[in-house]
């Protein structure tokens, strides 16, 4: 496959999702860097990579770097890595990777293009998701990000909640993770400064009323937000109240 690849200038969309799930751990690493070695001859310029569901876990990781930094990936714009039992470690290689990405970009005078990243289901808790927070800042470009179930708490949020500062995010999906009052908090803190934010969920997060509160007072800045969801959150009237009056259908 490989082989083939290397020979197709075209190609654009890389969907290589479930496709390991009969390897042997030591087995996967050599595939992907196969056929991240096909990718770099063959000259194209991908746009999506999508390896979800594959059970490949942190040592499956360190054969999707590869792929990262490949001349492939200059201009992609979907990666999507959902349920792949990545765990912090293999957060932390992909986190790697998407430095490398973003140097690899600006030394060929390139703009970064990575608009939409998914990694849901990885327990990336904190030193995964802050290292992914490092490379999504970096990049700049991100519109939409989803890690719903990881079990991120609030200091996780954090480092998310300032690289989403530095990006135009559109989506922040954060589904059932630990944030409690603190990551809300943090999240609110960053949603001042993006104003181009339209969906923001972060259900079953235990945000609380608190966290709630803090919420409303940084979704006033969002001039474009449609769609909030707090449901499973332990919010109760006072915090509820405080969202709609801030949500632009509540003026």
């Amino acid at each position: 496959i490989a082989d083939a690849i290397s020979k197709t200038p075209s190609l654009k969309n890389c969907e290589w999702g479930n496709c390991f799930k009969a390897r042997m751990l030591e087995e996967i690493p050599p595939a992907l860097k196969n056929l991240a070695k096909g990718l770099d001859k063959s000259g194209a310029r991908i746009k999506k990579l999508d390896l979800s569901d594959n059970a490949f876990g942190p040592n499956g990781a360190k054969g999707v770097k590869p792929i990262l930094e490949t001349d492939a990936c200059l201009e992609m714009e979907e990666l999507l890595l959902n349920n792949c039992g990545l765990g912090e470690s293999g957060g932390e290689i992909i986190g790697a990777g998407l430095e490398i990405l973003n140097d690899n970009i600006r030394k060929a005078g390139l703009t970064p293009k990575l608009k939409i990243f998914i990694a849901g289901r990885n327990r990336q808790e904190v030193k995964g998701s802050a290292a992914l927070a490092v490379g999504f800042k970096k990049l700049g470009s991100l519109e939409e990000v989803t890690m719903h179930q990881n079990g991120i708490t609030w200091k996780g949020a954090a480092a998310l909640a300032e690289a989403f500062k530095h990006c135009p995010m559109r989506l922040i999906n954060l589904n059932d993770n630990i944030l409690t009052e603190k990551g809300a908090h943090a999240v609110a803190l960053a949603l001042r400064s993006i104003p181009t934010l339209e969906i923001l969920d972060l259900g079953d997060c235990l945000l609380r009323d608190k966290g709630a509160q803090s919420l409303a007072a940084g979704l006033k800045s969002c001039e474009n937000i449609h769609t909030v969801n707090f449901s499973y959150s332990a919010v109760r009237i006072e915090g509820a109240l405080q969202v709609i009056k801030a949500l632009p259908l509540g003026q």
